[in-house]
């Protein structure tokens, strides 16, 4: 939850022209990102925790988590062995707006 709270109160969401995954500092230096950006940031510090969690970039429908149509959003997924749960950057109210996304997993190493 802390991770949450620090990339969602130090970078703000902001749409991209030009479809560029950011490096995570990238974001941290801009100030934001899109999902896309904001999730490989989320990501990255959570795997650089002395934690063996898995975490997992979602690509997904926003619009239709259960069942997807097309991929238009990007989420981070995590299982610490004892709790699983979805971490939403892109907004500060709720961390976990889902209880199940299909989309397509790639587990971040």
């Amino acid at each position: 939850r802390e991770v949450w709270n620090m990339v969602t109160q130090l970078d703000t969401y902001c749409e991209e022209t030009k479809e560029t995954p950011r490096l995570p500092l990238e974001t941290l230096l801009l100030g934001g990102g899109d999902c896309e950006d904001l999730a490989i940031l989320t990501a990255s510090i959570l795997k650089a925790m002395p934690a063996q969690w898995d975490v997992s970039l979602v690509y997904m429908d926003m619009n239709n988590p259960t069942n997807i149509n097309k991929i238009n959003h990007v989420t981070v997924y995590v299982d610490t062995g004892r709790y699983k749960t979805f971490v939403e950057s892109t907004q500060g109210e709720i961390m976990c707006p889902w209880e199940e996304v299909n989309g397509f997993y790639f587990e971040v190493q």
